[in-house]
């Protein structure tokens, strides 16, 4: 009688016959508050998974950056091959103690072969330690390696137009919450801070953001805008250093702006005042048709005046809201609590049409997909990123009747953040 043979599909396994495992580590347990940490979470997989999800540590006691995949690389252990995927986030601790890092895991989504399940890697310590005493009150708890550059919009001005200086702060410390650098008393001058970016350079986010300094110069000739300094703590060297710009020459023309001269003068009056017994019946002062002329004048000017503020808050409104659009819906993703698959995706949803609307300052409560590419086109939005965008809506649209998206609804809050961080980076907002 012929042998009859089965072919029989693989089992899978978490880690009891070696097929799938999962582990955690960090560059540095022992670094200073503010310090950039990367958490790496390595995904090891023998037996080619289909579709596997992310779930991230909550990361308590830390302000992070998601960096995403890393790599891809194949390895060979105990005779084995194995595909190794690395994700890895940018951690700053926000306080000195012991921290442990909650596990991070990996879903296995249920196939026809197996049953979901999921892969907890191990829990990762820290020992965080307390920056040293500064003896800097200008120190604002910049912690890293930084660089520093100046640019101006123009050097030669009239006197009482703005100059702007763009600084620019980029390094590895948590440049995203780093508080602007002082301005000098001695000159009319406000900042503003720009959008932030972040790149990944020899496993390390490098953030860089730009500072609008507008100086309003007060009186004319060859004028010397100042230096701006950058106070920091550097944990490689562990000691407290400073930089700074390099003063700028600036050419201001004009009359000196002067304060009117309030004094009076008693043996010199401005208006000649007659006592009324002595004015000519039926005769009325000069001075009654010049005020009956300007009044309509005065009154034009005035709603003119209004009309311009109004026009000048609502501008400053918009920007403001076109600035701070990533940062209210990533701080709103990251405060989700995902419940039902269902209206988990409608609020992912909601978030992000907000964000276009603040973004685009348009009313977007809905949007089609044709219209979105349409409204990505016309601001100038790359290919790749409109790529990203498209799946990620078609995404959303389907986990809203997928019965299965409730696995995977955490993972697509953590895919906005990363695609509208993204976004933000190409649509500036000056």
């Amino acid at each position: 009688m012929a042998a009859i043979i089965l072919a029989v599909s693989p089992i899978y396994a978490q880690d009891v016959q070696g097929d799938v495992y999962v582990e955690a580590s960090v560059d540095n347990t022992n670094p200073y508050v503010g310090q950039q940490v990367i958490y790496s979470l390595k995904l090891y997989d023998a037996v080619g998974l289909i579709n596997p999800l992310y779930q991230p540590s909550n990361f308590e006691g830390f302000w992070r950056i998601d960096i995403g995949v890393v790599s891809q690389t194949n390895e060979q252990i105990n005779g084995r091959t194995y595909n190794v995927t690395t994700i890895s986030t940018a951690l700053y601790p926000t306080h000195s103690e012991a921290i442990n890092i909650q596990p991070s895991s990996v879903i296995l989504p249920e196939t026809v072969f197996r049953a979901k399940q999921t892969l907890t890697a191990n829990p990762v310590s820290l020992d965080v330690k307390a920056l040293p005493q500064s003896n800097s009150s200008a120190f604002n708890g910049a912690v890293g390696q930084f660089t520093m550059s100046a640019s101006l919009d123009r050097q030669a001005v009239n006197i009482g137009e703005p100059v702007t200086m763009t600084l620019t702060v980029s390094g590895t410390g948590n440049i995203e919450q780093l508080p602007p650098p002082a301005l000098p008393d001695n000159w009319r001058a406000t900042i503003n801070a720009g959008n932030f970016k972040s790149q990944t350079q020899n496993g390390l986010i490098i953030g860089t953001r730009d500072y609008q300094i507008v100086f309003t110069p007060t009186s004319t000739g060859d004028q010397e805008l100042p230096a701006i300094t950058l106070n920091y703590f550097d944990p490689v060297d562990a000691n407290y250093k400073s930089m700074s710009t390099s003063p700028i020459q600036i050419q201001v023309s004009g009359d000196t702006v002067a304060a009117p001269n309030l004094s009076l003068d008693d043996s010199e009056p401005s208006l000649s005042l007659k006592p009324i017994g002595s004015q000519a019946t039926g005769t009325t002062s000069p001075l009654i048709f010049i005020m009956a002329g300007l009044l309509p004048l005065l009154g034009v000017a005035a709603i003119g005046y209004q009309q311009w503020n109004k026009t000048r808050k609502a501008q400053l409104e918009k920007r403001i809201r076109q600035q701070q659009a990533a940062q209210i819906a990533i701080r709103n993703l990251k405060a989700l609590a995902l419940a039902d698959s269902k209206s988990s995706y409608q609020v992912i949803e909601k978030i992000f049409n907000r964000y276009l609307s603040d973004k685009l300052d348009m009313d977007l409560k809905v949007v089609k997909q044709s219209n979105l590419m349409q409204l990505l086109t016309q601001n100038g939005t790359s290919e790749n990123i409109k790529s990203k965008v498209q799946v990620f809506v078609s995404d959303i649209e389907e986990g809203q009747f997928s019965p299965s998206a409730e696995d995977i609804a955490p993972q697509k809050t953590e895919d906005l953040v990363k695609l509208l961080r993204d976004i933000d980076a190409e649509w500036i907002v000056p």
